[in-house]
């Protein structure tokens, strides 16, 4: 005789385990200290199986019966289902391991000591606010590329575009990370350029002082915010040079030059993740 919820309530512990039967090999074990664990026993390859089901009353009747039904199901196509549901749990496991998420975080471990704090700060700052809350749930080896432009997209409609650049390299570096330790077999963020997401930007050029005025600026700069950006073109062998560096005013109310150890060069612009452009070393 099938089961009923009332029987289920009604039924009290004993001081041994025993068993209420629903039919098709499932029933609810009754144990002594008051547990009612569902349990179905069945057949594969002429083996006796016994399958749990979930505990009463976190798993009611109905679904403890549509549980039963789906590993009929399974069984009649002759598949064990012990076997899938343990199959379906390495590949939950698999996915949480191979996640975007976990895959950017080993790659930040193992990035981190190439650059400066600030920097390792700043892309990680980026990540957790830009990347993550698109791709981090989902596996490394499935994302594809439309995944990847609608999260730059998503960043450049805000008025970011710099940082929406900056998120797709970023990406590209995690995606190469996974291949090389074997989470992914390609990079979708390299199947995409800029250009063919981004809105093109028109480039302006500000004005500039050249290196024999930077004195005389420095001495007027008063009226200017606390800390002023300001670069210097200057000509070096004959190559055309564009330094930069910047005026902070003094805590008191002076002014005062605050100079940086620069090291000249025509790839002034190449530190494009920087808070600001720099061609020489962080201030201390």
């Amino acid at each position: 005789m099938p089961l009923s919820d009332t029987a289920i309530k009604k039924a009290l512990p004993t001081d041994k385990p025993y068993t209420l039967t629903d039919g098709g090999g499932l029933y609810l074990l009754v144990m002594p200290a008051g547990g009612k664990l569902w349990r179905w026993s069945y057949r594969y390859e002429k083996k006796e199986r016994l399958m749990a089901l979930g505990k009463y009353p976190d798993v009611p009747l109905a679904v403890a019966r549509a549980r039963h039904a789906e590993g009929r199901r399974l069984l009649a196509t002759g598949v064990d289902p012990m076997e899938e549901r343990k199959a379906q749990k390495n590949a939950e496991k698999a996915a949480v391991e191979n996640s975007f998420q976990t895959v950017a975080n080993r790659w930040l471990e193992h990035w981190q000591n190439s650059v400066t704090p600030r920097h390792m700060a700043y892309v990680k700052r980026r990540m957790e606010a830009d990347i993550l809350p698109c791709l981090g749930p989902r596996p490394a080896a499935e994302i594809e590329a439309p995944e990847i432009v609608a999260m730059v997209k998503a960043i450049e409609a805000r008025g970011a575009r710099d940082i929406a650049k900056r998120a797709l390299e970023t990406a590209g570096q995690v995606f190469r990370y996974a291949i090389a330790h074997g989470y992914c077999r390609r990079n979708p963020a390299a199947e995409i350029r800029p250009s063919d997401v981004l809105k093109a930007t028109r480039k302006i050029n500000y004005a500039r002082i050249e290196s024999q005025g930077t004195s005389e600026f420095a001495q007027g700069h008063r009226g200017l915010p606390r800390e002023t950006h300001y670069a210097v073109r200057a000509e070096v062998d004959g190559a055309d040079i564009c330094a930069y560096d910047r005026i902070d005013r003094g805590e008191m109310g002076g002014n005062r030059h605050r100079k940086r150890s620069l090291e000249y060069s025509s790839r002034a612009h190449e530190d494009a993740d920087a808070p600001y452009h720099s061609a020489g070393k962080a201030d201390p």
